[in-house]
């Protein structure tokens, strides 16, 4: 933590990803949310399990983009989320709930919802062959964090996102995705206000 409050200000955007290590405090991110915001910057987190839980469990000014998979949703929901307003309903309660600033839900196959305090809006996944799944949530949160250093609005954002995802999913399973190819599906990855 002393490195990162000696490493961000205003400027910065915070990444933190994947599943906890064994040993790290399930309230490790709220911490580290704490530690970003004094000094001005903007935390994004992907993560699960019990960490998840605890951050959707109450209000969080330091969390600024909180993103799951739909699966991870529904836990949280305690119910399904089959359609993207059923999606973007619950993502709006934890927005409601002060949890962050945006949340992001992924649908799999059916792209992904965002909700914000400006509204929410579903991005749809490219037609693209799939070929490996593994890679594509660390390649959305590259490319969405890539996005909103460039001051892209959340939905653009979004749209960098999930044409990142979809990237991702044509590649081999130890592959991210390719810029290029990103670029080309930008225009491909349809976004819809809900």
């Amino acid at each position: 933590l002393t490195s990162v409050d000696q490493s961000t200000n205003e400027d910065t955007l915070v990444v933190l990803s994947g599943s906890q290590p064994p040993g790290v405090a399930k309230d490790f991110p709220s911490i580290l949310a704490e530690h970003v915001a004094g000094r001005g910057a903007r935390l994004i987190v992907d993560t699960s399990g019990p960490a998840l839980f605890h951050l959707a469990e109450r209000p969080h000014d330091a969390l600024y983009v909180l993103r799951m998979d739909g699966p991870e949703g529904e836990e949280l929901a305690g119910r399904a989320l089959p359609t993207r307003e059923d999606t973007a309903e619950f993502a709006a309660s934890l927005i409601a709930k002060g949890v962050a600033k945006i949340i992001i839900v992924a649908r799999g196959p059916d792209g992904s919802v965002l909700a914000s305090e400006d509204g929410a809006w579903h991005a749809l996944n490219p037609p693209v062959k799939v070929i490996s799944k593994v890679g594509a949530g660390d390649s959305f949160v590259g490319a969405f964090t890539y996005a909103l250093a460039g001051n892209e609005r959340p939905e653009e954002c979004l749209r960098h996102g999930v044409a990142a995802a979809s990237a991702a999913v044509m590649t081999e399973a130890t592959r991210l995705c390719d810029p290029e190819i990103t670029k080309g599906l930008l225009d491909k990855t349809t976004i819809t206000k809900l």
